[in-house]
């Protein structure tokens, strides 16, 4: 993702949760909240491993895309699972970062 965007996504987040505390859909809690409309580091860093999904995995998946898109590996469903066994990705962490 870029950088840039952070500042957008982040205060998005923020407002979609504000919403859903406000219509008692979820207890959010406020530091949360204002952690992410202000941009905190360590409150991005939090909602990001909320999604289990690490740094590492995503840049090794999306380097799997790149490759594709330039040709460098097949889009066979095969292809995919034996660079990724190849890559040390497990097949089940990997799956929603594919879909």
């Amino acid at each position: 993702m870029q950088p840039d965007m952070h500042p957008v996504l982040s205060r998005s987040m923020a407002e979609i949760l504000r919403l859903q505390r406000w219509a008692g859909g979820d207890s959010v809690p406020a530091d949360r909240i204002f952690g992410l409309y202000h941009g905190f580091e360590s409150t991005l860093a939090q909602e990001a491993e909320a999604f289990g999904i690490s740094r590492d995995l995503q840049d090794k998946v999306e380097e799997i895309f790149d490759d594709v898109e330039r040709c460098k590996q097949s889009a066979k469903g095969m292809a995919i699972k034996q660079r990724l066994i190849r890559d040390k990705v497990d097949e089940t962490v990997s799956v929603p970062t594919t879909t």
